[in-house]
């Protein structure tokens, strides 16, 4: 984030009772932390800093970029959110769908809506650790260029790429998040906790588990059932993308992996869960079904989807409409 330096007045005697919090961080990762401090008057800085860091060691940073990441970003938000509001410092009074709105609105206004929902779901990552509740993000819908679904074209193009990587891992990993985002309509963050076991086949029909936030069982397209079993031949447990998982946002590791094993077209979860919604949507299935398959509590959650799905004839559903057998 913006509007922050790193202090070179060391800081640690201020913070050192807060060191025990997380032991395991290692000292160069401790000293980023205490030494860091935001563009705030030292008044805002006295009274949340030690609120700051204990939130930020709660999340486990392990890399210096996710330190310097989340630590500006929770000393930000906090600072303001105390400024604004003279809130208690407690998760459960700082990190609020209300305040994360505000936030946003207020302090990110002229940034992309991309940037906002990056934002977003950082915080919302920092509160459900800290607080055990999910906050506000942005809707998908505000990404309208990126939630396209794949082309056929593009889809052929994935799947040659992911046969063609050099290692039996790589294109394990390759195959699992092309066959779980676009078979079942799983997020980057189900993909990352989905494991063999979750994966069964009964009468011919691939059935995938998933877990997270919103726990479902959904029946695979059948056009990616291949796709998945290749990913998890010859394995009967575990997860089923391997990968290290950062504790703050595991998904980074699929995208690490995903720059790292460039093709010419780039896999995106949100756009894979597109094609799949979109697929059920074209087949006409009920709004609750489509709502549970994809994970979704509200129907306006197939709002950023409806617009890519075909347009069906009424005609074709006059009996239906009509409640009797139509004559032609």
């Amino acid at each position: 984030m913006e509007n922050n330096r790193l202090t070179h007045k060391p800081e640690s005697s201020r913070f050192a009772s807060l060191r025990p919090l997380d032991p395991d961080l290692p000292d160069m990762l401790w000293r980023i932390i205490v030494n860091y401090r935001p563009m705030v008057p030292a008044s805002q800085w006295e009274a949340c800093g030690e609120f700051v860091i204990s939130t930020v060691l709660a999340t486990k940073p392990r890399t210096y970029e996710n330190t310097r990441r989340v630590m500006s970003m929770t000393a930000r938000f906090v600072c303001w959110t105390w400024t604004v509001t003279g809130c208690t410092l407690s998760p459960d009074k700082v990190f609020t769908d209300s305040h994360s709105r505000r936030f946003i609105s207020d302090q990110l206004a002229a940034r992309s809506p991309i940037y906002q929902w990056g934002v977003a779901r950082q915080l919302s990552v920092i509160s459900e650790t800290v607080n055990g509740s999910e906050l506000f993000r942005p809707a998908f819908g505000a990404r309208r260029g990126r939630t396209a679904p794949y082309s056929t074209a593009e889809l052929a193009t994935m799947n040659s790429w992911a046969n063609a990587l050099p290692t039996a891992h790589k294109r394990r990993n390759a195959r699992a998040i092309l066959a779980l985002g676009g078979g079942a309509g799983l997020t980057a963050a189900e993909v990352m906790v989905a494991r063999v076991e979750d994966v069964e086949i009964l009468d011919g029909v691939t059935y995938v588990t998933v877990r997270g936030s919103s726990p479902r069982r959904v029946p695979m397209l059948g056009i990616w059932t291949r796709t998945l079993t290749l990913a998890i031949a010859g394995t009967s447990h575990g997860l089923i993308f391997v990968g290290h998982r950062f504790e703050e946002y595991p998904p980074r590791s699929l995208q690490t992996f995903l720059t790292e094993n460039r093709g010419k077209v780039r896999p995106s979860s949100a756009r894979l869960k597109c094609n799949f919604v979109v697929a059920l949507l074209d087949a006409h299935l009920p709004v609750q079904i489509i709502m549970d398959a994809a994970g979704f509590t509200s129907a306006h959650g197939l709002d950023p989807y409806l617009r890519f799905a075909k347009s069906p004839n009424i005609s074709d559903f006059t009996s239906a409409i009509v409640g009797t057998a139509v004559n032609r």
